[in-house]
């Protein structure tokens, strides 16, 4: 082959690349998926029981490797730790909740705690664990910054060879930097909510990078309080850039998500492109006093992780009257598999702590 015919081969097969990537992002196996159906119960162990003694079991982190789903979700255990449990599944609705081998808790063994004096000795809560290309366990979780009671938020990091055995960092990797994301304080030890929170973090094999959207709960000079979610990357999971503004901020005034966007879990779809599912509430569902706010689980569609299109029939799940649900569900965690989307989250009674881990699926591409 003559050298211009070469360079016009090579050339071809750049376009041709170029097309078929685009035409990848552009064909989703499912843009906004539609038609959910739950579990007719909540999620329970192998013999029918709860997952947790205490009835509370939420903010699950799903994943599956061959035919096993495993899971982290916030539990506590009876030294009045808060932290994270685990469980085996292999149908993703009755579960195997792990036990310590050699001195097993008395209410529930967590595979992640702080100890005590670290930065998030006050609690763990919120983990979200994938599988590096290095075949380890990371897990991205909201650390409680002390001194206890600050109620400020920053995001940590934790590996594990096997999924239970846990070795923490000793310092955050990401805290809050921008207005939208930093607590009001007037001193140490006297700051108002605030902080980053939440993560949810995907490691992309082609740009070689790890992706993280994350919640900034924070106060800009020209908004008011509430939760926002920005976006970071990291060649090593460790050192982040994130962007300067959220990538998703409110809905539009009267809209279900007006007053809060948070607790987000995002998942690549096979076809090209990710969808983001998350937590959101309106103002006139807001109630002081309790300890989970009312709300509902939206859905939002993107090419490159940065632009979102939100899914016009949001919210896609909502609470159930009379149901396990019937005050909040939130803490989504989901899988695209097998020509269907799996979504794991938490639903709530009463606006307590009792909360259970529940299971919907939509179809999603061939």
């Amino acid at each position: 082959m003559n050298p211009r015919r070469l360079r016009l081969a090579v050339l071809l097969a750049l376009v041709l690349s170029v097309a078929e990537a685009a035409s990848a992002v552009a064909a989703p196996r499912c843009r906004f998926p539609d038609n959910w159906v739950r579990a007719p119960q909540p999620a329970r162990t192998i013999a029918g029981g709860p997952l947790s003694p205490l009835r509370i079991a939420a903010d699950p982190s799903v994943i599956r490797r061959g035919d096993r789903y495993e899971m982290w979700f916030t539990n506590a255990d009876s030294r009045q730790r808060t932290g994270f449990a685990r469980a085996e599944s292999g149908d993703g609705q009755a579960w195997t909740v792990w036990k310590s081998p050699t001195a097993p808790d008395p209410l529930m063994d967590l595979v992640l705690a702080a100890p005590p004096n670290a930065w998030d000795s006050p609690g763990l809560e919120t983990a979200n664990v994938l599988v590096g290309p290095d075949g380890i366990y990371r897990m991205y979780y909201t650390g409680n910054r002390a001194p206890e009671g600050s109620v400020t938020f920053a995001i940590g990091m934790a590996t594990s060879p096997d999924g239970i055995r846990w070795t923490r960092r000793d310092t955050p990797v990401l805290e809050p930097v921008a207005a939208w994301e930093r607590p009001v304080c007037a001193s140490p030890g006297s700051c108002r909510h605030g902080g980053v929170l939440e993560p949810s973090v995907l490691f992309d094999a082609a740009a070689g990078l790890y992706r993280m959207w994350y919640v900034g709960l924070g106060e800009p000079p020209d908004s008011f309080r509430t939760f926002r979610i920005g976006y970071a990357t990291s060649p090593d999971g460790i050192n982040w850039t994130r962007l300067p503004t959220p990538v998703f901020a409110l809905g539009p005034r009267g809209s279900w998500d007006e007053m809060w966007t948070s607790h987000v879990n995002v998942v690549a779809d096979p076809g090209g492109g990710y969808h983001m599912f998350y937590f959101g509430s309106a103002p006139q569902d807001y109630r002081d006093g309790i300890e989970m706010q009312r709300g509902a689980i939206g859905h939002a569609f993107s090419a490159d992780g940065v632009r979102w299109e939100r899914n016009p029939r949001n919210p896609i799940l909502s609470p159930r009257p009379g149901q396990a649900d019937a005050w909040t569900i939130g803490g989504p965690s989901a899988i695209v598999e097998q020509g269907r989307i799996r979504l794991w989250f938490f639903g709530n009674p009463t606006g307590g702590l009792a909360s259970e881990i529940q299971l919907a699926e939509a179809p999603c591409g061939p």
